[in-house]
């Protein structure tokens, strides 16, 4: 389609950088990238973290934090438990 539309060169808006690859396999001229800046939340957080380390997209993540230890009580305590942590709310 770029090559019927006698498109020379284009500045590309994505974080794959196979997709770049491939565009300049197909013989387009990509004169630039512009980063997806997405914000990161609590709800796709692993969903980009997946991308950036699986895939190789080029997305600025925060840094792993070390996940918060549970306490490991006595299995005979786990009714003490559940209690504290209602408390907690």
């Amino acid at each position: 389609m770029l090559h019927t539309l006698e498109v020379r060169s284009i500045r590309l808006l994505t974080n794959n950088p196979n997709k770049i690859d491939q565009l300049v396999s197909f013989g387009v001229r990509v004169s630039g990238r512009v980063p997806h800046l997405l914000p990161t939340n609590p709800h796709n957080i692993e969903y980009l973290r997946t991308k950036s380390e699986r895939s190789g997209h080029l997305i600025s993540l925060p840094p792993r934090l070390l996940e918060q230890a549970d306490e490991v009580l006595p299995a005979s305590d786990t009714a003490g438990a559940e209690q504290r942590a209602i408390e907690r709310g």
